[in-house]
């Protein structure tokens, strides 16, 4: 019955366009209630709450460094110059691949999906729009773009989250990234490149735009050169965002002459032009303030996960993956876990938590278990309409949610993942085989 409540709160919020928060709020408190009704005493139910919690500090620290970074990249001029000079690389012969590689570019450089959607994404359609390309293929091959980053970057929150829920290392997670995702990155490629949507350019209005705001000087792509070089130099993430926000503060007042209290202002609530600059819905946008929800929802993401390991209020779910497991396969039931908790949950970060909570035990290697989510449950909330991961991205790209039949990324992953794992399926602990 709580389980119920709580999937009716949410379709409420969802039908009625309240934040996701209300509901995962409600949520926590239906649960709560629900481990004391079992009881367990209040005082136990809320340490178990802040156990969760606090297994997700880490990722909380991301969000704090994201959002500093992405508000002086923007004012520094960093993203600007690099949406200016992905502008000028656009092929006019083949827009959609283009469209999809600069996407991709994007989100491995800034590290968030919807960042760059609203920047190169915002760019593109309006490129497509100027010259009468296909507007939901164009958005179909941003989004899919957009999506290459949660799983690649330095900077993605979803992958350092992926990693606490594992416990494996960062970069770890990065070459698993790279070995399963070849397969599917090759398909989009042939998939864009053989739609031909006939544009011809129509560019010089964003760039002018972009160079009159702007001091345009080619040191600015050095902020996210640094994030990359010390990525592979695996240096700790933290330290390279510090540094790279570093030095960006520095181009701020040398290149576009802001001055200190304009710069940890962007760092703080994000760059923000006026309303009636044109720019504005392209470039606007960052700061830490701009990460506080995406932080709640993990925090409470976190207390769920928490209060459902301490309670075992969720054996029951576990026991059936297992079983399941031992009869399908242990990703093909994650597979549809990850579906059913994606379009439940309405955001990546709890059904990413659950995931790994309700079928992580069926995994004896750890890397096994990484690959997978970073193919479900990472990826499929993008599919989802009335998930915030897809919601948000098909409002900024002002197109229907049948676009996202052409985010071929997104579904291509998992369906790529499928084909490999049934001929390599994933090892079960012993235990677990015979339970």
């Amino acid at each position: 019955m709580v389980f119920l409540l709580f999937l009716a709160v949410l379709v409420l919020c969802v039908a009625f366009n309240w934040s996701i928060i209300w509901a995962l709020a409600a949520g926590l408190v239906l649960f709560f209630g629900k481990a004391c009704k079992q009881g367990f005493h209040p005082g136990s139910v809320w340490k178990m709450a802040w156990s969760g919690m606090m297994k997700t500090r880490t990722v909380i620290w991301m969000f704090l460094f994201i959002g500093m970074v992405t508000g002086v990249w923007r004012a520094c001029g960093t993203i600007p110059w690099i949406v200016s000079v992905s502008a000028q690389a656009v092929s006019p012969q083949f827009f959609v691949l283009s469209a999809f590689l600069l996407s991709a570019l994007m989100s491995i450089l800034t590290g968030t999906s919807l960042g760059t959607v609203s920047t190169m994404g915002t760019v593109l359609m309006i490129i497509a729009s100027a010259n009468g390309a296909n507007a939901g293929i164009t958005a179909g091959a941003v989004i899919s773009g957009a999506y290459v980053g949660d799983r690649a970057s330095p900077m993605s929150s979803c992958a350092r989250l992926m990693g606490e829920c594992v416990g494996n290392d960062y970069y770890d997670n990065i070459g698993i990234w790279v070995k399963t995702a070849i397969l599917p990155v090759a398909v989009c490629c042939v998939a864009y490149g053989v739609c031909r949507t006939g544009t011809q350019g129509g560019q010089a209005q964003v760039l002018g735009l972009l160079q009159k705001q702007f001091v345009m000087h080619p040191s600015l792509v050095l902020p996210a050169v640094l994030i990359l070089v010390l990525s592979v130099a695996k240096v700790p993430v933290r330290l390279t965002m510090a540094l790279s926000a570093g030095l960006a503060f520095v181009l701020g007042i040398l290149v576009q002459k802001l001055s200190v209290w304009q710069l940890f202002s962007s760092m703080l609530v994000g760059y923000h032009l006026q309303a009636d600059n044109p720019l504005a819905g392209m470039i606007n946008g960052g700061g830490i303030t701009s990460m506080l929800r995406a932080g709640f929802i993990v925090l409470f993401s976190g207390a769920y996960a928490g209060i459902f390991e301490g309670t075992g209020m969720m054996d029951w779910a576990k026991d059936f993956t297992t079983k399941a497991s031992c009869r399908m396969g242990v990703f093909p039931v994650t597979l549809a876990f990850s579906i059913l908790l994606c379009a439940v949950s309405c955001n990546q970060s709890l059904a990413l938590m659950l995931t790994s909570q309700l079928c992580g035990h069926n995994y004896a290697d750890p890397k096994d278990q990484a690959a997978d989510l970073a193919n479900t449950s990472c990826l499929i909330p993008g599919l989802i309409p009335w998930s915030i991961a897809s919601a948000i991205p098909l409002s900024v790209l002002g197109v229907q949610a049948s676009c996202l039949v052409f985010a071929v990324y997104l579904w291509g992953s998992p369906l790529c993942h499928l084909l490999w794992r049934l001929h390599r399926p994933v090892k079960m602990p012993q235990a677990e085989k015979l339970t």
